[in-house]
């Protein structure tokens, strides 16, 4: 029905949300609130609201990031390994054999 106020908080700050709730100059809420303003316990309430739904959404996306990224780094680590295995296989195998020449050591 109305305006998504997660981040409202984070947008305006202490000073510039109760500033906001004081004066109230949204047109959906000037008619409701005209002849009762919100008190200053009212204000420091929804203040508090905000300010723990702001905090509540930047924790949980941090850690949604952090979570991606890491599935990122497996999944990069197993495709690199697998493509990689046996790259090297054929060069290794062939120096084995010129030391083993060089030092005469049977095969």
């Amino acid at each position: 029905m109305g305006p998504d106020l997660t981040d409202a908080y984070s947008k305006l700050g202490p000073e510039g949300l109760d500033s906001s709730l004081e004066t109230l100059y949204f047109p959906a809420m000037a008619p409701l609130y005209a002849y009762r303003p919100l008190t200053p316990n009212e204000r420091r309430d929804v203040a508090a609201l905000l300010q723990s739904a702001s905090r509540r959404q930047a924790e949980s996306a941090t850690a949604e990031v952090a979570g991606i990224g890491l599935l990122g780094l497996v999944v990069l680590i197993i495709v690199t390994g697998a493509a990689g295995r046996h790259r090297l296989k054929p060069v290794r195998q062939r120096l084995v054999e010129r030391a083993r020449l060089q030092t005469g050591r049977p095969a």
